[in-house]
């Protein structure tokens, strides 16, 4: 499966899928920093929030807090040593972390989102008999809208 976004940062990537989001930490800053280059997969529904700061003066970076893990704060200084974080040197780095932050939420708002309610299939049926009884429906018709109605079940 291909990733539907990629965000190339200064001691790794972000690539984002789907249903989950993989950090391939990468090069000489991870692995003096982090102590380890390689791969982690996150489910996107297990990320509880994600911190973005711009770089300037310091690096900048992406972080991403998992359901289950503890949040590591502190600015760049842990970012830079945290593996649920990517480093950003760069104005374009920082602009595709932007819009891996955008497509992450979008994902978290929608899973949260309440999931619509069953349709009530009594009261359809007995919605389509009162147009039966007042003539705006064949029996025929009620039957037949009816039927769609119990397969649907």
């Amino acid at each position: 499966m291909n990733p539907v976004f990629i965000l190339n940062a200064s001691d790794g990537d972000l690539l984002i899928y789907e249903h989950k989001v993989t950090i391939r930490s990468r090069g000489i800053l991870a692995k003096m920093a982090k102590g380890s280059t390689g791969e982690k997969d996150i489910d996107l529904h297990a990320i509880t929030a994600v911190q973005l700061k711009k770089p300037g003066l310091t690096v900048g970076f992406i972080q991403l807090t998992i359901k289950g893990e503890s949040a590591k704060r502190g600015g760049s200084f842990n970012a830079v040593k945290d593996e649920n974080a990517l480093t950003l040197r760069w104005a374009k780095q920082y602009k595709q972390a932007v819009q891996a932050k955008d497509m992450i939420e979008r994902v978290r708002v929608q899973a949260n989102r309440p999931a619509t309610p069953p349709p009530d299939f009594a009261d359809q049926i007995r919605r389509l008999k009162e147009l039966h009884d007042q003539g705006l429906l064949t029996a025929s018709e009620f039957e037949q809208k009816k039927t769609e109605i119990l397969s649907r079940l």
